[in-house]
């Protein structure tokens, strides 16, 4: 190989590698500036929180379907399960 045909090699991997890094980097910042939501029991529901508002409960990752759909039921003999 010649000199020139290293050089383009060398070139062509620093560039690579260069694009590696950016598209990482814009990935990375656009994750940390994603709000993060929580969850928290409240009484017999699901309610969003962030991080920033302290409970003395446990706080759990958001998950829609728990937020829209687990709610408290009293539970009686004429309850029906698993219809």
């Amino acid at each position: 190989m010649n000199r020139e045909g290293v050089l383009y090699k060398y070139w062509k991997l620093v560039a690579v590698i260069n694009l590696i890094l950016v598209v990482r980097l814009i990935l990375g910042l656009s994750k940390k500036n994603e709000k993060r939501l929580f969850m928290v029991w409240k009484v017999d529901h699901y309610e969003k929180t962030d991080c920033a508002v302290s409970y003395k409960v446990n706080i759990l990752p958001l998950y829609e379907v728990r937020l829209e759909n687990f709610k408290k039921i009293d539970v009686d003999l004429t309850t029906d399960f698993f219809e």
